[in-house]
């Protein structure tokens, strides 16, 4: 599986997604939304913030049923993590790097696709 960015057409939000080679296109419907690839930032060539990245990010790896999000929601936060979840798939939603390193180090998770630094 390779990793690449898109955009979102509709909010402009970038973001990152894990899919299969032979399952890859220029533009995909992802959770009923238009994606389009952002080869810019793929290749390292678009000049982006932080921010651009990271507000929105989603982990499917740590997601949880939907059911569970303001239990799990409540224990992240009680321990002085602050995130929040996809209401439609479970997926936990990163606002920074930081965040989730706390996160992921919360839950005793390694995240070893994370930059210098990153890997709890």
């Amino acid at each position: 599986m390779a990793i690449y960015t898109f955009k979102n057409s509709k909010t402009g939000k970038k973001k990152e997604f894990s899919i299969p080679i032979k399952e890859y296109k220029p533009i995909m419907i992802i959770d009923g939304e238009k994606w389009e690839r952002d080869l810019a930032s793929d290749l390292g060539t678009a000049k982006i913030e932080d921010s651009e990245i990271w507000n929105g990010m989603e982990s499917r790896a740590l997601a949880v049923h939907p059911d569970q999000i303001p239990e799990v929601k409540a224990d992240a936060k009680r321990h002085g993590v602050e995130v929040d979840f996809n209401p439609k798939n479970g997926n936990v939603i990163f606002s920074s790097r930081k965040n989730r390193r706390e996160y992921c180090k919360l839950r005793g998770v390694v995240d070893y696709e994370g930059g210098y630094g990153d890997n709890v």
